[in-house]
């Protein structure tokens, strides 16, 4: 399985990665490499992942993803591990920025964004915060208190965890889980929502807005036009159904 940071390395140690993807089987495409004659290897898949906190470059740690490793591997792994942290390093935000035009960024500390167009956030952590988050942004996972204002048009959020917080859901935006007490103010137009779990929290549905699936003690505080819950299981809850 792809994981970030996915790469690959070649013979002369060069390491060949994207801003847009973690799928090997892309950047053997987009680097026009040949998979089918690979003996000798000349090019191998590798992981870099994270520790405990993905803001801490220093934590990760370089795994080889193929059967065997070539004879060449050893004496590349160290300059490989080198370039791979220097590249986390630059996607590590913990300031201020006005915009992220695109790019694959970390937010971490009190990081606060004012806007987020077309990138790719991987992790939000700590107290990090985006403004509006537009176009195809997408954020991996949010953690602890990490908070975003709204979303709106194709944005996405993979996993919201802990007591991370959106503001308002516009548009086709989409939120794929959400766990702990995790919470969402508004939802609206087409915008959708998986499964939530735990104690996770939706204050109003409005549009067309959609949950597939509401576990636990999760709460819909009210729904209006015809937004809809596909199926509510264990002591989950809508507060008032105004449909």
């Amino acid at each position: 399985m792809c994981e970030f940071l996915s790469a690959i390395v070649t013979q002369t140690g060069d390491v060949l990665w994207s801003k847009s993807t973690d799928h090997h089987e892309h950047l053997v495409d987009h680097f026009e490499l040949n998979d089918s004659q690979r003996e000798p290897m000349r090019w191998v898949r590798v992981e870099f992942k994270p520790g405990q906190n993905p803001a801490d470059a220093s934590g990760y740690n370089l795994t080889l993803d193929e059967r065997e490793a070539p004879d060449w591997w050893e004496g590349r792994k160290e300059k490989a591990e080198r370039t791979l942290r220097g590249i986390v390093e630059q996607m590590i935000i913990t300031g201020d920025k006005k915009i992220l035009l695109g790019g694959t960024w970390i937010l971490a500390g009190k990081a606060n964004v004012g806007q987020v167009v077309n990138a790719r956030i991987v992790y939000m952590l700590d107290s990090s915060k985006i403004g509006y988050m537009w176009g195809s942004s997408n954020i991996g996972e949010m953690r602890e208190s990490s908070n975003v204002g709204a979303m709106r048009e194709s944005s996405n959020v993979g996993v919201m965890r802990e007591s991370s917080n959106v503001g308002d859901m516009w548009g086709s935006s989409k939120i794929g889980v959400m766990r702990g007490s995790s919470k969402i103010g508004g939802m609206w137009g087409s915008s959708k929502i998986g499964v939530m779990r735990g104690s996770s929290k939706i204050g109003v549905m409005r549009g067309s807005s959609k949950i597939a699936v509401m576990r636990e003690s999760s709460n819909v505080g009210d729904m209006w036009g015809s937004s809809k819950v596909g199926e509510m299981q264990g002591s989950s809850k809508i507060a008032t159904d105004n449909r």
